[in-house]
């Protein structure tokens, strides 16, 4: 249930209490049932304060996005992919295509507009590159993306306008961004047989993202690197 239609519920709840509280002291207060009954709504509306604190508490410390990347082989379904450019064992395209789906948490907090300040500003992106030389990470050629930038040997995606919408738009929820990219040998730095990690990172302003960015947006990063089992022959 949303946080906070519970803590609306809990204020209107509150008030009627605390007006058929003072109705009643005015009718029956010398009683002492009335006096026993008195303990018990105090007690339900201490427990009810500690929620409201807690919950507030959980508004201040959370973090309004969280981003969690995986990337899937789309021809074998698996976070690895086996790579090879010659003899009879060759990759064909279709089955080193990879599949990038980038979710996007949205959680209730109040640094929410902070937030899509901030990034409105820094402009933050998703740096997919291999992490040693040996292979290179081209875009699917199919259709144009226009949040989609090249490297050298990578992708670039740009998340700030994406991010921004969805902080401006939806208090919570769950969102789904998915690429598709093309794993490539690299003829100017040829290897042998290598495993090659790709691991994406969250950039600003084409520099790894500073801890106080981090302290805004989750990167979770533990299971977003893809392998690649690189053979030549």
């Amino acid at each position: 249930m949303e946080r906070g239609f519970v803590l609306r519920e809990l204020l209107k709840q509150a008030i009627t209490l605390a007006i058929f509280y003072f109705v009643m002291k005015h009718v029956w207060g010398t009683e002492q049932w009335f006096n026993d009954k008195v303990k018990e709504l105090f007690f339900f509306l201490s427990i009810g304060l500690i929620y409201f604190i807690a919950s507030l508490a959980a508004l201040i410390v959370s973090r309004p996005v969280v981003i969690t990347i995986t990337q899937i082989n789309k021809r074998f379904n698996q976070t690895s992919t086996t790579f090879s450019i010659k003899g009879r064992t060759r990759t064909q395209d279709h089955e080193r295509t990879v599949s990038v789906q980038i979710t996007v948490l949205r959680k209730q907090s109040i640094w929410g507009l902070v937030c899509s300040k901030i990034l409105s500003r820094y402009q933050p992106t998703i740096l997919i590159e291999p992490a040693t030389p040996g292979i290179i990470v081209q875009k699917d050629t199919a259709g144009t993306r226009v949040d989609l930038a090249e490297t050298p040997t990578g992708l670039i995606v740009n998340l700030s306008n994406y991010l921004s919408s969805i902080i401006n738009n939806s208090p919570s929820g769950t969102f789904n961004k998915v690429i598709d990219y093309k794993i490539s040998d690299q003829p100017s730095n040829p290897v042998t047989d290598e495993t090659i990690y790709i691991v994406p990172q969250l950039m600003c302003r084409g520099q790894k993202a500073p801890y106080w960015l981090t302290s805004l947006i989750r990167f979770d990063n533990s299971h977003c690197e893809h392998v690649v089992h690189f053979k030549r022959g």
